[in-house]
């Protein structure tokens, strides 16, 4: 998988997501407690994300990003970490990591 505290917006607007956390999936947080999540199966769940990511440290929201026409993941997600602190070392645990069998993640 491929995960970023970088990333461009404007890919992901308008698009439906399933939040995790128990808040708004429309709540505002702050950009650096954004991670993006790539290259993850298509059949993954907001559940199985947040129990990877909470390896690194506290995590306050996983949205996936859904097609529209399809209702299938993107393949791509955001995951809200508790802490800047925490998006670094997820960053650095995950960037590159194989979830789900393969190098890439997906299947």
């Amino acid at each position: 998988m491929a995960v970023s505290s970088e990333f461009e917006m404007e890919d992901a607007e308008g698009e439906p997501s399933e939040g995790e956390g128990g808040g708004d999936s429309k709540a505002e947080y702050s950009e650096d407690l954004k991670a993006f999540v790539g290259n993850l199966p298509f059949t993954i769940d907001s559940a199985q994300l947040a129990g990877l990511f909470e390896q690194a440290g506290s995590v306050e929201m996983v949205e996936i990003v859904y097609n529209r026409m399809t209702g299938r993941s993107r393949g791509f997600e955001f995951v809200i970490m508790g802490s800047v602190e925490d998006v670094v070392v997820a960053v650095e645990q995950f960037n590159g990591y194989g979830f789900g069998g393969n190098a890439d993640g997906r299947r």
